[in-house]
């Protein structure tokens, strides 16, 4: 129940800052965009911190062995297969009919305090997302 309102807020957060002259479908669907990207900066985090975990399996080992040579493509699959996995979860849960839910919740908060949160989450995403590349990166041979 705790993250269904850590995404609600999320969600509201990216939501007020869309261009207030679209209607609220639109503005959710941009919304979601926005926020699938940087979901997909922390799924990517995610699996690149338990990159060394994951290859410590020894048929998954072998094969990111014979693929170490394409890590641009591998954090490009990855990074496209996370974020479709998040954007159909969110534009799943997040219809149409939840835009007006969506911008009752965006309208509680100060508007000064959603745009502070999303300028940080943003920036943590970033942050998150280079230096587990650069932690991953020190970990192979």
């Amino acid at each position: 129940m705790a993250m269904k309102k850590i995404i609600d807020f999320m969600v509201a957060a990216y939501f007020s800052l869309v261009y207030k002259k679209l209607d609220e479908t639109t503005r959710l669907e941009n919304a979601l965009i926005v926020l699938t990207i940087a979901f997909g900066f922390n799924g990517l985090s995610l699996f690149f911190c338990l990159l060394p975990i994951i290859c410590s399996i020894p048929l998954i080992g072998n094969l990111m062995k014979l693929l170490s040579s394409l890590d641009v493509v591998l954090i490009v699959v990855a990074g496209a297969l996370i974020a479709f996995i998040i954007n159909h979860f969110l534009n799943k849960y997040y219809s149409e009919q939840q835009s007006s839910y969506i911008k009752s919740y965006s309208e509680k908060f100060p508007k000064a305090l959603l745009i502070f949160v999303v300028v940080v989450h943003y920036m943590a995403s970033i942050f998150l997302f280079l230096f587990c590349v650069k932690y991953t990166s020190c970990l192979t041979p």
